[in-house]
Order: C-alpha cells, then structure tokens, then sequence
C-alpha cells in the first residue's frame, strides 16, 4: 500500500510503502515519483535559468534515441546471423541508404525486410 506524506519543514510529499514484514514501517519506495515531478515544475517557475538546461538535454537525448534507432536499421547490422548474415547484400544500385545525400537522385530508399 503506497501513501504520500508530507515531510517535516519540507514543501514535497514523498511515496512510501507500509510494510507489514518489517514491524510496520514506512519505508520510501522510490527517489524518482510522479509527486517530485510535480515539486520540480513548480520550482522552475521561479527559476527560469532551468529552461535551456532542461530544453538542450531533451534535444539532446532525443537526438541520441533517434540517431541509435536510425543505427539500428542500419543496412550493415547484422540482427539475424542464422537466416539473413550478409543484409547489406541485398541492396540494389537505385536505393537510398544514407542518412542525407546531396544532389544524388535514388528511386526508392532501402529498408529491412526482415530482422
């Protein structure tokens, strides 16, 4: 059973569990919860230096997840090493499999079959 108290000269509630194996206690189930979030946008209204810290670390940890996805499919990984062991044997001469190109014309861009 999960239940938020609000600490002592503190303006944030915390989630604790009440355990029943460990004499009754509460105990805090995780740093990491719906109310701190809460508690840190609240915050950053006063503090708006927290804007492009928080703006540039989201573009860039979109970018990362982007960029490892767009790896991922990439025609030289190998995901299959039983059925399909050489994938980049199967691209043909008009498609596409760079990220960007530059005054190159393709008629189709390349894309996994299968994994």
């Amino acid at each position: 059973m999960a239940t938020y108290i609000k600490d002592e000269g503190s303006t944030c509630y915390r989630c604790y569990t009440f355990n029943l194996e460990n004499n009754n206690s509460l105990q805090p189930t995780h740093l990491f919860s719906i109310m701190s979030l809460m508690h840190f946008i609240r915050q950053a209204k006063n503090k708006p230096e927290i804007f492009p810290i928080v703006g540039i670390l989201g573009c860039a940890l979109g970018g990362a997840v982007y960029m490892s996805i767009h790896q991922a499919r990439a025609p030289d990984v190998v995901w299959d090493h039983k059925d399909n062991k050489y994938p980049w044997q199967d691209i043909q001469g008009n498609e596409q499999v760079k990220l960007a190109t530059v005054n190159q014309k393709y008629d189709s861009r390349w894309h996994r079959t299968h994994w």
